[in-house]
């Protein structure tokens, strides 16, 4: 809703739905707003609760992620697999120690990504928001409005999104150690 707004009030036309970024503001407002409630403790409990689920949605999008980036060759009616998926999600799941169903489909592949990329982004986009509301809501929204023209990470660099700072894993680390 807030991006589909930023896109009517700016009269642009938006093709948003064909790049990887689309959940990315819900998944912030959502995570932003969760730390709200557990930062002034209303609802404490509930938020503990919910931000331990998005941690397993995140948990889940990660690996199928990883799981469909095995996929060589996916069209409407042709599946083409070089590995299988079921095995290499069983190995994940071993190595990780955890055996959740997790029961991933070719259909969940751009789920995946699209949530997967909003759940990753959001501890970055609220540590930069909290150092500055009012420019990160200013730079927020023209990455926002910018990505379906570059349809690139990039995009979210003054929002403190870059690849160095997702491999490096910092803002993620801290706040699963902090929610133990």
């Amino acid at each position: 809703s807030f991006e589909m707004d930023l896109y009517h009030r700016s009269c642009i036309d938006n093709n948003i739905y064909t790049y990887p970024f689309y959940e990315v503001s819900s998944q912030f407002f959502e995570y932003a707003f969760t730390e709200y409630l557990l930062d002034n403790k209303i609802y404490y409990d509930d938020a503990v609760v919910y931000r331990r689920m998005a941690y397993i949605e995140l948990f889940y999008f990660m690996v199928g992620m990883n799981l469909f980036s095995e996929v060589k060759k996916v069209s409407e009616n042709e599946y083409n697999y070089e590995y299988d998926l079921k095995e290499k999600e069983t190995r994940i799941h071993e190595k990780v120690n955890y055996y959740g169903a997790c029961n991933y489909e070719l259909d969940d592949f751009d789920r995946c990504y699209i949530y997967g990329l909003g759940y990753l982004f959001s501890p970055y986009l609220y540590e930069n928001y909290k150092k500055d509301p009012k420019y990160f809501m200013r730079e927020f929204k023209n990455a926002l409005l910018t990505y379906p023209h570059t349809n690139s990470i990039n995009t979210f660099e003054r929002v403190g999104v870059t690849t160095d700072s997702l491999i490096k894993g910092n803002a993620l680390k801290k706040v699963l150690k902090n929610s133990r």
